[in-house]
């Protein structure tokens, strides 16, 4: 049985911030075009955390599903942090995630999302504090 690998939170930030203008893409998985969801897979395969990947999904995913997928592979978080994942609603479900980056006191947000039609980073601020349904981190995430 291997050891997982461990990552610290500095690393998680920048692996996702290596897809920072990534064109926005329905189920993408590449550079060439990229989703919330695959922003966070890439990520966690990049540093070469284990990830099972779902495909097949809508636009507008099954909640209950989205939310199982999610929490089965990453631990819940008490607050949000740099390198930790956040999960938002929109409308009333949650369906939409990002990764925290920033500091704690100023945090940001990186994320691939449709209506900017590209990966970008933006302050945790207006809409996103109140859509926000819940924080998690990778299982393998280490202080430092």
């Amino acid at each position: 049985m291997t050891t997982p690998m461990l990552v610290s939170r500095d690393q998680v930030v920048g692996e996702a911030r290596s897809w920072l203008d990534v064109r926005w893409k329905h189920q993408g998985r590449s550079r060439s075009g990229i989703d919330c969801i695959g922003l966070v897979v890439m990520t966690m395969k990049a540093l070469d955390i284990p990830v099972q990947d779902l495909a097949g999904y809508r636009r507008s995913p099954n909640p209950e599903v989205f939310m199982s997928g999610i929490r089965s592979q990453l631990d819940w978080a008490e607050k949000p942090l740099p390198g930790g994942v956040a999960i938002f609603r929109q409308a009333l479900q949650p369906c939409h995630v990002g990764i925290f980056a920033g500091t704690e006191e100023n945090l940001t947000l990186i994320h691939g999302y449709a209506p900017y039609g590209a990966v970008k980073e933006e302050p945790f601020t207006n809409q996103w504090p109140g859509l926000l349904v819940e924080t998690r981190q990778f299982k393998e995430l280490v202080d430092g």
